[in-house]
Formats: structure tokens, sequence, C-alpha cells
């Protein structure tokens, strides 16, 4: 089991230094083989995302308006999670390995999705292969983060979703998912610990509950 203590505000300082430094990279042409160096940081995207048995922690989501909730996240592969907003926000997204619900706590209500829809499902499938399970758009290394741009389809349009990752131990950073209409969501990862045990009932979703 390991354990990766973050203060927040030095990461949003680094991340914040290198969304600047992506906004200005050079993107590489769609359709045009990656170097070596770019096809290595796939491979340890998806290496790492593949070591992962379970994973827990903190983290701060910022949605287009600017405005950031906090919130705990605990995943167990396969295909099973659960991020559960602080209050006074009470709204939880599970995955049970077969779908994914929202739920409302103060409205009570729960809103179903399959599994498969969600951006996240790289995070939770069974095996992860960036390069060949998704369209890899763009490849970044610079300094002490690295980033993979991948485009992702939806019944809703075609968005695409870029992983941080740390350099050095490629320990999953952050995530912005941007939607078909260009608007950007972040997700923000800190505090994390890994290998440890869960709970199998903190996934439960009643599938017959309207």
């Amino acid at each position: 089991m390991t354990r990766i203590k973050t203060r927040f505000s030095r990461f949003a300082a680094r991340a914040a230094f290198v969304g600047a430094l992506l906004a200005t990279a050079l993107p590489t042409p769609l359709g045009a083989a990656f170097a070596p160096d770019q096809e290595q940081v796939i491979a340890k995207a998806s290496s790492y995302i593949n070591s992962i048995t379970t994973m827990q922690g903190e983290f701060v989501r910022v949605g287009p308006d600017g405005r950031g909730v906090e919130g705990t996240f605990t995943t167990a592969r396969p295909a099973r999670l659960l991020f559960r907003y602080n209050p006074p926000v009470r709204v939880e997204i599970v995955a049970d390995g077969k779908a994914v619900v929202i739920r409302d706590k103060k409205l009570k209500t729960q809103d179903l999705y399959p599994l498969g829809q969600t951006p996240l499902r790289f995070l939770v499938s069974e095996k992860a292969d960036l390069a060949k399970d998704s369209k890899v758009l763009e490849v970044y290394a610079e300094n002490d983060m690295s980033a993979v741009v991948v485009e992702e389809k939806t019944p809703l349009g075609t968005g695409k979703i870029k992983l941080l990752f740390d350099t050095e131990t490629f320990e999953l950073k952050q995530w912005t998912v941007t939607d078909a209409h260009g608007q950007e969501t972040s997700v923000a990862l800190y505090n994390i610990e890994t290998g440890a045990s869960v709970d199998p009932k903190l996934f439960w979703i009643d599938h017959y509950r309207r």
C-alpha cells in the first residue's frame, strides 16, 4: 500500500503552471505518428492505471462557471467508483460495475446511465490501454507533469479529456473534460491512497429505484 500526501495549494500552483505551459505547446498534428518519447508517456500512463487495484482520497472539482466543490472518492477496479461531495452539496456519483448513477440526496433522486457513457471509464476499466481504446489527440511531457489528451464520444457529442500525470511516478493528478460545446470541468486529486481494502457496499446501486 502506498500513501501520497500532497498539499493542494502546492499542487494547484503546479497545475496552473502546467496548464499555462500546455497552452503554449505545439500539439501533435492529428493523424501524425507519435515520437518514441510520446509513445512512452502513453504506455506509462496506461501502466499506472492498470497497477491500481483500489484508490481513495480527496478531490476538488471546478466546473465551467469557475466554482469549486470538494469531496472524497473511492475507486476499485474493475468498474466501481464513488465520488461523494462534501456538505452542503449532497450529491454522489456511483458506479457498481454495470452502471453509473448520480444521486441527489437533497432532492431524493437518482439518474442512471450505462457505464460506457462516462468519460472516466478508463479509470475503472479491467485493462486500460489508452493507445488502443481511445483516440489519442495530443501528448506532452514537460518538467514534472505529463499530459495525454484523448477524444471521447458520448450520446451528447464528441469531446475530449486531458489526463495529467506526475512525470516521475505517473500518478494521476488531474483530468479536464471538455464537452462538445467547449465547456471545461476539471478534477484535481490529492491525499491519494492506493492498494487499501474497501467495502464493496460503497458501490451499491438500487437499479429498481426511479
